[in-house]
Parts: structure tokens; C-alpha cells; sequence
């Protein structure tokens, strides 16, 4: 996944992608609601755009994800 220009080194879960997206916004102390909210809709669009992209990279839960990697041709 992406934190700012870098490729994070290890596959997040939806939460701390929503953490990620947050501290990049300044925004240090979320309303409970709205983290819930962010994490709902992050986990949504992940999982839309499974394959696509992005991928998951464990079994289980919390899931885990990562930029899709392409195979090498």
C-alpha cells in the first residue's frame, strides 16, 4: 500500500490504512463514528477492488492488503 510517495513494506489491515489516511490529514484525534465510517468504506473499496490492484495477503481477519505486484514477462 501507499504511505504518501512510499510503498508501505508489509501488507496493512483496512484499519491501519485508515490511520494512515488520517495522520496524512492532521487529524490526530477522529470522532469514533467517523473512524468506523472511514475504516467501513476503505474495507468496501479494498475488497471492489480485489485483483485489481490491490490484493489480500493472508487468510483470516483482519485482513491484510498490498498493492498488486505484476508478473514479470
Amino acid at each position: 500500500m501507499m504511505i504518501g510517495d512510499e510503498i508501505a513494506a508489509d501488507p496493512m489491515t483496512t484499519r491501519d490504512i485508515a490511520e494512515t489516511v488520517l495522520a496524512a490529514a492532521n487529524i490526530t484525534k477522529p470522532d469514533k463514528a467517523a473512524l468506523a465510517d472511514l475504516i467501513g468504506t476503505i474495507d468496501s473499496s479494498l475488497r471492489n477492488h480485489e485483483g485489481k490492484g490491490v490484493q489480500r495477503a493472508n487468510e483470516g481477519n483482519p485482513a491484510k492488503w498490498t498493492l498488486k505486484r505484476e508478473n514479470a514477462a
